[in-house]
């Protein structure tokens, strides 16, 4: 579902179970090894992020994850018509109060993703856009929106995500 549309876009797209739950059994197996969690400054408060899943031999190594993470791909190439690739991916997980501060990815790569690992009652993504966009987390949702929107996630509790970004290929 198209949700804006000028220069730019923001679609909300539904994917099929176990998707969702497979990627969140990953990141629950994984995320207890230190050396997958980002020390970096980001956008996240109060949560934790995984390093670049790109690059990390957890999820490297791991059949299902990129199984899944091929399935994305996929999915978001047949959609936008275009040849892509992974730029980065990023586990998110939000403990009570975190938030996500508003920003956007125009440097770094062409299109971004938000995958809803859980469903929460709050925590919704918001774009700067006119008129604003906000979207709830509901599990196997994925958001998929031109890189150089700003957006944010409101305070929220318990909520895991799964983000990207994604680069055309020249």
């Amino acid at each position: 579902r198209l949700l804006h549309m000028k220069n730019d876009f923001i679609m909300n797209i539904t994917l099929d179970d176990p998707l969702a739950t497979n990627i969140l059994s990953c990141w629950n197996k994984y995320k207890h090894n230190k050396f997958n969690i980002t020390k970096v400054e980001t956008c996240t408060n109060n949560g934790i992020q995984s390093s670049n899943v790109l690059e990390l031999l957890d999820f490297k190594q791991d059949n299902i994850f990129q199984e899944c993470l091929n399935n994305i791909l996929q999915n978001i190439k047949n959609l936008l018509g275009l040849n892509l690739y992974y730029y980065w991916v990023h586990f998110v997980e939000y403990f009570e109060g975190g938030y996500q501060d508003i920003h956007n990815h125009k440097q770094n790569e062409d299109y971004s993703f938000v995958l809803y690992l859980n469903t929460c009652s709050d925590g919704e993504t918001y774009f700067n856009v006119d008129p604003p966009v906000s979207i709830s987390p509901n599990k196997n949702n994925m958001i998929l929106f031109s890189s150089n929107i700003d957006h944010g996630a409101k305070t929220c509790y318990n909520k895991k995500v799964l983000v990207g970004g994604l680069r055309r290929y020249s």
